[in-house]
């Protein structure tokens, strides 16, 4: 007796060949994609400013979109030049001024990015000033700047949108954050206790006397009662159709 034999197709297991570039030598290769150029804006004290001139002049990154040295040119420069960073002195018009100027020109460029550029603060000033830090800001310490450490990487990850602090400065930013939340939870208690206190008589206060009342008018029949007008105003009688019974 036969036997039928079914035979099965075979499946080729080879992938398809792609197509490899030329990379001989000699052949030109395609040009990278580069991103365009972190442009930013300097807002620091006249030797400060020049340092950091100096160490993006000759850079591709980064080019300088404008200098300034007070708060009203920095806003203004920042919305008509569009600069993507604002490079701010902390101490730039007085002890903390910088910050107020960052929050302005947060205001004015919300997506723009900030980086402060801090010393060494005291206690006093970060207990005091605690709330003027901006948290989706970019701290950087002043002597790494003047330094030239990383300067122009520094622009380039905040024009990006990253989020960057000085390690050097870190520990002190979450003393600042924490100090702010322990803050605003003390305002909260304060509030609410403010609010109990007012709303609870104060034991020295004497109760008012109660007003005198006028006589009574003449009882009205049970039922529905009509509007009425008198001492006590329109409708101090009821309102509705008179019915009486």
């Amino acid at each position: 007796m036969a036997r039928r034999i079914k035979r099965r197709r075979r499946v080729s297991h080879l992938a398809p060949v792609r197509s490899v570039e030329d990379v001989r030598p000699g052949k030109q290769l395609p040009a990278a994609k580069t991103l365009p150029a972190a442009r930013v804006l300097i807002a620091t004290p006249g030797p400060m400013r020049t340092v950091l001139t100096s160490k993006i002049s000759g850079s591709t990154e980064v080019q300088l979109a404008a200098v300034t040295q007070d708060e009203i040119t920095t806003v203004e420069k920042m919305v008509t030049e569009e600069a993507d960073v604002a490079a701010i002195y902390i101490h730039l018009g007085g002890s903390l001024a910088g910050l107020d100027i960052a929050r302005n020109v947060s205001k004015a460029c919300p997506e723009s990015g900030i980086l402060i550029i801090v010393d060494q603060l005291a206690g006093v000033d970060v207990k005091r000033y605690a709330r003027m830090f901006g948290v989706a800001w970019s701290y950087a310490l002043t002597e790494n700047v003047e330094a030239g450490t990383g300067f122009v990487d520094v622009v380039q990850s905040v024009a990006r949108g990253i989020h960057w602090i000085d390690p050097g400065f870190k520990r002190v930013l979450e003393a600042i954050w924490k100090v702010v939340e322990q803050g605003r939870d003390m305002e909260i208690d304060s509030a609410v206790k403010q609010m109990n206190m007012s709303a609870s008589p104060s034991p020295d206060s004497k109760p008012e006397a109660p007003a005198e009342s006028d006589p009574s008018p003449d009882p009205k029949p049970r039922g529905i009662q009509t509007m009425s007008t008198g001492k006590g105003g329109i409708g101090s009688g009821g309102f509705g159709v008179s019915k009486a019974g």
